[in-house]
């Protein structure tokens, strides 16, 4: 990334992006605090601060068991995707 770009990231957003991404390799299983640590590289304070706020939006969550998953919320916004990616190959794809 060229280095005018990366003036405009910042930390804590790319912690979230990186906790989302690792939750998404394994939605099925829970992952602990210190797998995503090991996991995304970040300090545990930036993984369970991004946990906590996909938590708050219900895009992840801790279930009785242990552990974080993603969660309904962010599952309805990729099944909202998923729709409109649909609708757009049956109009410029019909019959396909």
């Amino acid at each position: 990334m060229s280095e005018r770009r990366e003036q405009y990231l910042v930390a804590s957003q790319q912690a979230l992006i990186d906790v989302v991404e690792t939750l998404a390799e394994g939605p099925l299983s829970h992952s602990s605090v210190a797998e995503i640590i090991e996991a995304t590289g970040h300090p545990r304070d930036a993984v369970f601060r991004a946990l906590q706020n996909l938590a708050y939006r219900g895009w992840a969550e801790s279930p009785p068991g242990g552990g974080w998953r993603l969660a309904p919320g962010l599952v309805a916004i990729a099944e909202r995707l998923r729709l409109a990616i649909a609708e757009l190959h049956r109009r410029y794809f019909p019959g396909d």
